[in-house]
């Protein structure tokens, strides 16, 4: 039988309170997003170098060995990748393309960049714009129909599609629904 685990935690808040302008409500999100951006890298270049035949740095959770024969030279990934996320992940997209590589990494090798429902909160105003190495990198977004109600990112979807230095698009799907959510 395992010991229990007893973690001390600081008082954090659990919750907040939507309506009280905050300009630290998105701080957490912010955050996680930055965490995230380090990720997509690692796990593009993990993926990367498991492709190209070197898996030892792919541990798998229950300690066996990874036997990656059947990906190696199957997946084209150094060029033309296309870079789709929903909601956070969208987010993630749209943060990827307006941020430079973090230190140790080089640009991927993004053609195009589909955001779905993407979510603009967390993103730093005035809002996302492609660095040096993504201005002509084409930009679709597509909306679920309750996700369009939400007038704030619909309207930052907008701007976005007007100011993207390369093709934007904006899509809405009317009879789309997010799975779980209803409407109010």
């Amino acid at each position: 039988m395992r010991p229990p685990v007893i973690a001390l935690l600081p008082a954090y808040t659990f919750y907040r309170r939507w309506d009280i302008p905050d300009s630290n409500q998105f701080r957490l999100r912010v955050e996680q997003l930055e965490f995230r951006r380090h990720e997509v890298y690692e796990i593009y270049k993990a993926f990367r170098s498991c492709i190209a035949g070197d898996a030892s740095d792919i541990h798998l959770l229950h300690g066996g060995s990874f036997d990656n024969s059947s990906w190696r030279d199957m997946v084209q990934c150094d060029s033309d990748v296309a870079f789709t996320g929903h909601s956070f992940g969208g987010c993630t997209v749209l943060s990827v393309l307006s941020s430079p590589p973090p230190e140790g990494h080089e640009p991927l090798p993004i053609s195009q960049a589909l955001a779905l429902d993407p979510w603009f909160q967390p993103l730093s105003k005035p809002g996302p714009m492609p660095t040096s190495w993504s201005p002509s990198i084409p930009l679709c977004m597509i909306f679920s129909d309750q996700f369009a109600a939400w007038k704030e990112g619909h309207d930052e979807a907008e701007k976005l599609k007007k100011e993207w230095p390369a093709e934007a698009s904006l899509f809405v799907l009317r009879t789309s629904a997010l799975a779980g959510v209803t409407a109010r």
